[in-house]
């Protein structure tokens, strides 16, 4: 029941969903609204079995979007089966709501978008757990955003070939999302860098970097930085940025 409470609906979906009544669309927007709940289902559940917080989730016009309350230090792994679980219990919704209608072209056209690698679709937090893999935490978060802005602006560039109002609503609200994200990186730098620091993990993998760069630190991964002829726990290098009596 206290998943029940989580759900939020935005204030245009009640004027959407009025819309498609009076429109002789309901029946459509309510198959549509099924696939959708069933999507953040997945990622609900998936989130439950590994403990995540659910902080809300967030219905909108055309669409929805479950929220975690966690940190930026959370295991790949788990991000990752998390992410792909709402695509996976979409498809299953899709194969049971086929035998009665015709939800093809809500079914793929919701599950093709939504895997797209825009911020904040599935797709991007996918590619973002593949990135995390190869590349450092900055790397990975500037490349994702990066990705994110041109594919929007490719998709704003076909709407001139075939306008579509609902379509570029849709667009506009990545794009708020996307240049939120933007504007963050500094904020989401120093969140990272403090939970790495005052929340240390232990990591299988281990890797050595040559001077005192942070930016150069991987998301699941432990550090030793070698400067000049010494070496230093990733810790130790933290330490500077908030302990200031730290030396090293």
């Amino acid at each position: 029941m206290k998943i029940i409470y989580k759900i939020k609906f935005h204030p245009l979906f009640y004027i959407t969903a009025t819309l498609m009544l009076f429109t002789g669309y309901f029946k459509d927007f309510s198959l549509f609204l099924i696939i959708v709940m069933f999507h953040e289902l997945g990622h609900v559940l998936a989130g439950l079995i590994f403990k995540w917080k659910i902080k809300s989730i967030n219905v909108l016009p055309f669409g929805a979007i479950t929220i975690f309350d966690e940190g930026l230090t959370k295991s790949l792994l788990e991000e990752f089966v998390i992410s792909i679980m709402g695509p996976l219990f979409q498809i299953i919704i899709y194969n049971l709501l086929r035998l009665r209608y015709n939800v093809f072209f809500i079914h793929y056209s919701l599950l093709i978008f939504n895997l797209l690698p825009i911020i904040p679709l599935d797709g991007s937090k996918i590619l973002s757990v593949i990135l995390n893999l190869f590349f450092p935490f900055k790397k990975s978060l500037f490349v994702s955003i990066i990705l994110s802005i041109i594919l929007v602006i490719l998709s704003f560039i076909s709407c001139f070939y075939h306008f579509n109002l609902i379509f570029i609503l849709v667009l506009l609200f990545l794009l708020v999302k996307v240049f939120n994200e933007f504007s963050s990186i500094n904020y989401i730098m120093n969140r990272f860098f403090y939970e790495k620091y005052y929340f240390p993990k232990s990591y299988k993998r281990k890797k050595v970097i040559n001077g005192k760069n942070i930016n150069k630190i991987f998301k699941e991964c432990s550090h030793i930085f070698k400067v000049g002829n010494n070496y230093y726990t990733e810790h130790e290098i933290l330490r500077k940025r908030f302990d200031f009596k730290g030396k090293l």
